[in-house]
């Protein structure tokens, strides 16, 4: 392609170099931080977990695509038909009123452009030290479905109840995105903090 350079058997994107048998990186690749940054966890079964008070019990270590995650099941949260948590129902990492978030349900292409850390969100059972919440604020989250749709999420909440047997609560705009239904399975690791919101294309 214009700008490349690439040689037979290769795949190449303008603007890079490719070698023989060489693959440039996808988006998931590209945004991809794995399972620990900057000394904060991705919570997964046997990790010590100082909220919990003992070890998540919840989330397998799994390689996908040649990159470290970990799968368990996902539930809905948060928006306006969440019934299983109060109006005034805060999120214990940002403070916002949960069932305030995705709103409208069906959004249009441009309310999602314009705000989308009302769409995207997640809630998991972090573990706030020794980073703390701030750390969670900041953090953005890589969530992939077994069909390879991914999206990027920032951290809303803390949850679900183990009880749920759930690692991973998100919003019902990213459930749809990455065509999920709950207790159904996801990957998810870091991204990076600078990725934009939303689905990966």
């Amino acid at each position: 392609t214009p700008g490349s350079t690439a040689t037979p058997g290769s795949t190449a994107t303008p603007g890079s170099t490719a070698t023989p048998g060489s693959t440039a990186p996808g988006p998931v690749q590209a945004v991809h931080k794995g399972l620990s940054y900057m000394g904060a966890q991705i919570p997964r079964a046997g990790l010590y977990n100082s909220i919990l008070r003992r070890s998540e019990p919840y989330g397998a270590s799994r390689t996908f695509r040649g990159l470290p995650f970990v799968l368990g099941k996902v539930s809905q949260f948060g928006g306006p038909n969440d019934r299983g948590v109060t109006r005034t129902e805060t999120g214990t990492i940002t403070g916002e009123r949960l069932r305030s978030q995705n709103t409208p349900l069906r959004p249009s292409a441009a309310q999602l452009a314009s705000r989308p850390a009302d769409f995207y969100y997640v809630a998991m059972r972090w573990d706030y030290r020794p980073l703390g919440r701030t750390f969670w604020r900041r953090a953005r989250l890589l969530v992939v479905a077994p069909s390879g749709r991914a999206i990027v999420v920032r951290a809303l909440d803390w949850g679900p109840n183990t009880r749920t047997r759930r690692i991973l609560d998100l919003s019902p705009q990213a459930l749809v995105d990455l065509d999920l239904k709950t207790d159904q399975q996801a990957y998810v690791a870091f991204a990076d903090p600078a990725t934009p919101l939303g689905p990966l294309r």
